[in-house]
């Protein structure tokens, strides 16, 4: 569930963006987009390790 929450997080930024708006994101909402990825990253590989 909270793989599911991030990666709604990383959906906001674009939801409404044309993709000419999302190819040209400022340098702070880059950050704050790096660090969703990041987040969901961790989450993926915390579900990707042997029991």
């Amino acid at each position: 569930m909270a793989l599911i929450a991030e990666a709604a997080e990383l959906v906001e930024h674009f939801q409404w963006k044309t993709p000419e708006e999302s190819k040209n994101m400022k340098d702070e909402k880059l950050k704050d987009i790096s660090h969703e990825m990041a987040d969901i990253f961790i989450y993926l590989l915390r579900m990707a390790e042997p029991a």
